[in-house]
């Protein structure tokens, strides 16, 4: 084949630093286009966005020349730069960890909904709790493990490694080369790179 064709799409949900509620409704409009044009700048598309005071969902598609992980760090990076230039807030900075799943062609129209239905879906669950129901999701491997992050500050800035089991547990593999840290459990959390 002599072209390439992807159709890369991802959840994505970042917090506020310590999850401080400070995405106003003066705010929430201007950051979530100013999200959507950096996301184009990249070569990607901003399929949808909502933000709730302490945390945002973006529905993006990135080139597949583009990781994640180096795309996340521009969009919040430069948004925080913007905020604090343009809207004078000092305080305002992003957690230095994310979520990103990805999503088949066949279930965007749904995650669009449930992105852009934050308000309502916000009344009955927590930012935390809503996290956990991913974690859970995404893998029933991390079930167990999901129920390990409350409070949920412990796991800002970490990210569960799969291959991480408990140490001396049947089918234990070696320890990550990153800095790590034991939960009490025995479970091991890979330090996520700082994306400043």
């Amino acid at each position: 084949m002599s072209h390439t064709y992807t159709n890369l799409l991802t959840h994505v949900i970042f917090s506020t630093k310590d999850r401080a509620p400070i995405i106003t409704a003066v705010l929430h409009d201007d950051l979530l286009a100013y999200l959507g044009g950096i996301v184009r700048e990249l070569g990607g598309a901003l399929r949808t966005a909502n933000a709730r005071p302490d945390h945002v969902h973006l529905l993006c598609s990135l080139p597949p020349t583009v990781a994640t992980a180096d795309a996340l760090r521009v969009v919040k990076t430069n948004s925080s730069r913007w905020v604090h230039r343009n809207r004078r807030l000092a305080g305002f900075d992003w957690q230095t960890g994310y979520g990103a799943f990805s999503v088949s062609h066949s279930l965007a129209p749904a995650v669009a909904r449930y992105i852009g239905d934050q308000e309502k879906h916000h009344r009955r669950v927590t930012f935390q709790e809503e996290l956990i129901t991913f974690l859970k999701k995404i893998s029933p491997r991390l079930a167990p493990w999901a129920t390990i992050f409350r409070p949920l500050r412990r796991l800002a800035g970490y990210v569960v490694s799969p291959r991480a089991i408990p140490f001396g547990g049947s089918g234990s593999r070696s320890v990550p080369k990153l800095p790590a840290q034991r939960t009490a459990k025995g479970h091991c959390l890979r330090r996520v790179v700082n994306n400043r």
